[in-house]
């Protein structure tokens, strides 16, 4: 007697040899045990692609097929699941069509339609595969399990930077995928706004920790960790919450000198982060060159200072800090002011160019001028002297 392949409904065959394979297609067999003359299922596989072979030869692979251990364990584990197909198969079952073509692999998983019972097939080079709906099952495993790591922990912290923990997954959990929590990596979320804040990815490896630098002081910040494996993506895990603590003001910028007389001056700065914790006052120093020390001359919560009862054509030096409850911020860069007398009346100009339309005039410069302004009277107008240059 001689068997042929022929396709039953739920034995449907899996993917076809890899592109640029030598080997011939393997053919696929009915199931042992139907009585005789009993009418083949389905229809045979296209022309050519008919087998024969002796009766005793069944669905292992050749002697000579080396495997790695798991795919052995894959092997033992699928024809398993054809030997319990087998036993439970009904004679009376619908006729299927052909099987289809082969469909490419998308992400790493087989191509195909969903739903029915699930089936095995042989490769052409002797290897069983898991089908479709097999495969799904597997990937939805693996999210499942990604999807069950904890939030991280914080177990270091500072005002500008924190040190974080997670822990795998337990793969004890699903022993059928065989997943090593080595192989497994991650990416940590990190967010300024709470918990429904937009969050970005500030780290992303395999290890179980990272240190978490640049953070603002006094600030809420939500973390949160996903695991990824092979291409497929688990759920993030709960967010975990932390404030890092407050700490000193920054150090305020330059000061600006907002206007000057011969006895006095006036001097405004701008507000500074307070780096979480209120600013109590600003401090506002005098280097005093006769004593050679720095002398208070302002200690407020304002941003401006009046200076009055100064030597006039006297050179000044001030610098500013900020203190709150943690402490002092450091100096700003120091400023340099001379108060002096108005200048005496300068030499009238000198016309150095006269055109049908313009004037171009000149004069000097003193030591003690640092600007000018040019007035004109025009007669025409009637309107008296007015700035033309300042």
């Amino acid at each position: 007697k001689k068997h042929f392949c022929c396709v039953i409904k739920e034995f449907t065959c899996g993917p076809g040899p890899a592109a640029g394979s030598n080997q011939p297609p393997q053919p696929f067999f009915t199931p042992q045990g139907l009585p005789p003359g009993y009418p083949p299922f389905g229809n045979p596989l296209q022309p050519g692609m008919l087998g024969h072979v002796p009766p005793q030869q069944g669905h292992s692979p050749p002697p000579n097929f080396h495997k790695d251990e798991r795919t052995q364990k894959q092997y033992i584990k699928l024809k398993k699941k054809l030997e319990q197909k087998q036993l439970g198969l009904q004679l009376n079952e619908q006729r299927t069509p052909p099987v289809s073509p082969r469909k490419d692999l998308v992400n790493g998983m087989r191509g195909g339609k969903k739903g029915g019972m699930s089936s095995v097939g042989t490769s052409d080079d002797g290897e069983e595969s898991c089908s479709i709906q097999d495969e799904d099952e597997e990937a939805n495993l693996i999210i499942d399990l990604l999807s069950t790591i904890k939030a991280p922990q914080v177990t270091e912290l500072n005002c500008r930077s924190a040190l974080l923990q997670w822990w795998p997954p337990d793969c004890k959990t699903t022993p059928e995928l065989e997943v090593s929590e080595a192989s497994i990596s991650y990416e940590v979320l990190l967010s300024d706004k709470g918990k429904e804040g937009k969050y970005k990815s500030i780290y992303s490896g395999s290890a179980l920790s990272c240190r978490i630098q640049d953070l603002k002081p006094g600030v809420e910040y939500s973390v949160c960790v996903t695991g990824w494996l092979e291409g497929l993506t688990g759920s993030a895990s709960e967010p975990s919450l932390f404030r890092t603590p407050p700490c000193e003001p920054d150090a305020p910028i330059k000061l600006k000198l907002v206007s000057r007389t011969r006895t006095s001056l006036q001097l405004r700065w701008n507000a500074v982060a307070d780096n979480g914790s209120p600013i109590i006052h600003y401090l506002l120093q005098n280097w005093q060159e006769s004593s050679k020390e720095w002398v208070e001359v302002y200690r407020g919560k304002g941003k401006q200072s009046n200076l009055s009862k100064l030597q006039p054509a006297t050179t000044y030096k001030f610098r500013l800090a900020a203190v709150n409850e943690c402490g002092q911020s450091e100096w700003s860069e120091e400023m340099f002011c001379t108060c002096d007398s108005p200048p005496t009346a300068p030499a009238p100009p000198i016309l150095q160019e006269a055109g049908v339309t313009s004037l171009t005039l000149g004069w000097e410069q003193r030591p003690v001028d640092d600007e000018f302004t040019l007035q004109m009277d025009d007669r025409d107008t009637g309107h008296g002297f007015l700035a033309v240059y300042n």
